[in-house]
C-alpha cells in the first residue's frame, strides 16, 4: 500500500523544465492517495524569472490533475502577485483570511536545553526503536487507536529520501524508556535554511525541546536560518519570526 501511495503521489507530479535541462516549475500535492479528506491542493513552485509563461500551464495541471469533488486549492503568499493575477485570471477566489504565516528563525539566538530529569534526546542514528516512534507520532495528532499510526514500512520509506539524515530524526525519551516526543530536521544545505516535518508531542514543552535540538544540530551543520509555513501559533511562541501571511484561493 505505501509503495502504491508513493507512486500516486510521484505520478501526480508535474515538473517544467528548461531548455538547458534545469527544473523551472513544479505543481505536486500534499497528499499521497486521492481518497485524503484534504486532497485537491497543489502547492506551486517555480524559479524566478519563469512567471509569465509557466503559471498559466502550472495552474491549468493543478485544475486538471489535482481537483477533488470539482474543488481544486492553491496557496498564494501575500507579495506573489504574478501569481494572484494568474489565479484570479483562471477563476480562483481568494478566501478573505490567511490561513498560513510564513515564519523563519534566527539561528544564532537558539535557547540552552530545558529537559526534565532523567529525559535525553536521541537519534535514528542512536538506534530509536521504530514501533515507538510510530507510536508517538500517532498520538501527537490525536490517533490513540494503533491502527492509525503510520506504518512501520512508511517510516523505511521516509528514511530512503535523499536528503534523509538519521543524526536529525529525534526523539525525547523518558527515564523509562518510552518517546514523549519527535521531529526530523531537514537541511538546505544550499541555501542554508533548516526546517522540521513532522513535530510531535505528548508530553507538555517536549515539542519545543526536540525542536530547538534539531535546530541547534542543522546550525552546526550550517544552517543560519529556520523556516516554518504553519497556522498555529506553538511556532511564534518558541521564536519564529512572522514574515508574510499566505491566502487559500480555491476554484
Amino acid at each position: 500500500a505505501v509503495d502504491k501511495a508513493v507512486r500516486f503521489w510521484e505520478e501526480a507530479i508535474g515538473v517544467w523544465k528548461t531548455d538547458q535541462g534545469e527544473i523551472a516549475g513544479v505543481v505536486c500535492p500534499d497528499e499521497f492517495v486521492p481518497w485524503h479528506t484534504s486532497y485537491g491542493q497543489a502547492f506551486l513552485q517555480r524559479c524566478p524569472g519563469h512567471d509569465e509563461h509557466l503559471l498559466p500551464e502550472m495552474l491549468e495541471y493543478a485544475v486538471q490533475n489535482l481537483t477533488r469533488r470539482d474543488r481544486c486549492r492553491i496557496y498564494v503568499g501575500e507579495h506573489d502577485h504574478a501569481l494572484a493575477r494568474v489565479a484570479a485570471d483562471k477563476g480562483f477566489i481568494r478566501d478573505e483570511n490567511p490561513c498560513i504565516i510564513y515564519r523563519e528563525f534566527d539561528l544564532s539566538t537558539l535557547p540552552v536545553p530545558e529537559l526534565p530529569p532523567g529525559h535525553t534526546i536521541q537519534s535514528m542514528a542512536d538506534g530509536l526503536d521504530l514501533d515507538k516512534l510510530r507510536e508517538v507520532g500517532g498520538r501527537s495528532f490525536n490517533h490513540p487507536d494503533p491502527r492509525d499510526w503510520p506504518t512501520l514500512r512508511s517510516y523505511e520509506s521516509w528514511m530512503t529520501a535523499p536528503d534523509y539524515r538519521p543524526e536529525l530524526h529525534l526523539a525525547v525519551v523518558r527515564p523509562d524508556g518510552e518517546l514523549v516526543a519527535s521531529t526530523c530536521g531537514w537541511i538546505d544545505m544550499y541555501n542554508h535554511l533548516a526546517t522540521v516535518e513532522p513535530l510531535g508531542s505528548i508530553q507538555l514543552g517536549m515539542g519545543r525541546e526536540v525542536l530547538m535540538e534539531a535546530l541547534r544540530r542543522m546550525r552546526d551543520m550550517g544552517a543560519v536560518k529556520a523556516h516554518m509555513d504553519a497556522g498555529i501559533r506553538f511556532y511564534a511562541k518558541v521564536g519564529f519570526k512572522d514574515q508574510f501571511k499566505t491566502y487559500r484561493w480555491v476554484k
